[in-house]
């Protein structure tokens, strides 16, 4: 099958997407990304609690109150598998009670540890995804892991506080308006914002994550859309099968709910390596058929380092 961009990288059209579709599954298998997002979900399982302790915190000021809090657990309620949301409102309940500042900055501190190695987990899977070694000194690559999850939880929390907080938007947009019109405008409109913050959270650890020289968004657009799509019907499809097929609690007992939250938090850590998958194989093919912003393995790192074994 024959690939012809022309001058113009927009145009994803002619692409063989077949061939990149089997590229993809091979590079998936040997790059071991089922093996990489476990560790991924190991670490994120950690921070998980803290960054919503955070979270909550963050939310209690905007609202002056419980509200959003409320809303958000609700929101957790719909997003987390059923088996594991007891768990999670328990402790979050618990945690909030005795939250104090000191528990607080230790709170912050852990996230940012714990969550900050798991970005460099995710970083490393990248910089194999894309063939090349990350030559940046260790503590750069850590604080561009660190950064890049503080970036992660503003743009959570802004698209949290969007969703959470759209009725009352659509309210004051109608009131000033003059129109329910613009009130149901509103509520149509703030789903595909919110669907912009989530992508663009993914771009920034696409972007800025593994050592890439100059990467341009088109070719990290397709693979920050799978990842978003491939999570929201993971997280669905898990949710209908512990609905009807649940055996976790037969087999597990208690354990059962962890063991689904991590789960969950494992899907999500696949589905954004195999984005970058993804994302790599899109411009290998691109660069192959002449795009002059697209670059193959061995052109991607500064200086055009060494390629990963």
């Amino acid at each position: 099958m024959t690939v012809d961009l022309g001058a113009k990288t927009e145009n994803f059209r002619s692409l063989p997407w077949r061939r990149i579709a089997k590229r993809v599954v091979t590079e998936t298998w040997d790059d071991d990304v089922f093996g990489r997002a476990a560790q991924l979900a190991y670490f994120w399982l950690f921070s998980l609690f803290p960054v919503l302790l955070i979270i909550f915190v963050i939310l209690g000021f905007i609202a002056q109150g419980a509200t959003l809090e409320e809303q958000l657990l609700h929101l957790l309620q719909r997003a987390i598998p059923p088996s594991s949301f007891g768990i999670v409102r328990e402790t979050m309940s618990q945690i909030t009670t005795h939250a104090t500042a000191e528990k607080l900055s230790i709170g912050i501190c852990t996230t940012l540890w714990a969550a900050s190695s798991g970005m460099s987990a995710v970083i490393a899977a990248l910089n194999k995804a894309y063939e090349v070694r990350d030559a940046r000194p260790w503590w750069k690559a850590r604080l561009i892991a660190a950064a890049l999850t503080i970036a992660l939880s503003v743009l959570t929390v802004i698209a949290l506080a969007i969703l959470l907080s759209g009725s009352k938007v659509g309210a004051v947009i109608g009131h000033k308006f003059g129109g329910s019109a613009w009130t149901t405008l509103w509520t149509v409109v703030q789903w595909p914002i919110i669907f912009a913050f989530v992508i663009a959270a993914v771009l920034l650890v696409y972007r800025f994550g593994p050592h890439l020289e100059d990467q341009k968004v088109l070719w990290l657009l397709p693979g920050a859309a799978t990842t978003v799509v491939f999570w929201s019907g993971a997280s669905v499809g898990l949710r209908l099968y512990l609905r009807y097929f649940d055996s976790y609690s037969t087999v597990y007992g208690s354990l059962g709910a962890v063991l689904v939250l991590l789960l969950w938090i494992y899907l999500w850590s696949v589905a954004l390596l195999i984005g970058g998958e993804l994302n790599s194989e899109i411009e290998n093919a691109a660069a192959a058929a002449g795009a002059r912003d697209a670059k193959r393995p061995g052109e991607r790192s500064p200086g055009h380092a060494a390629n990963v074994d």
